[in-house]
């Protein structure tokens, strides 16, 4: 493992429930909400788990890694 990064957080998971759902946040009633068993759907599990993989990879960017996430 020389060379990796340690990773902010263990797994996607945490970072969904740490980070994303507060980004994503949608209020009950319209058209899309945010399911509470979000890991039960294989297209989001698919999903977030390469969005926390791009920001794990981008948070180490000083410059505009951040932007670009």
């Amino acid at each position: 493992m020389d060379g990796e990064q340690e990773l902010f957080y263990p797994h996607v998971a945490a970072f969904v429930e740490d980070r994303l759902i507060y980004l994503y946040t949608r209020r009950l009633g319209q058209q899309f909400i945010w399911c509470p068993e979000w890991y039960r759907h294989a297209e989001a599990l698919s999903r977030l788990d390469s969005i926390w993989r791009a920001w794990e990879h981008l948070r180490l960017d000083p410059a505009t890694g951040m932007s670009v996430w």
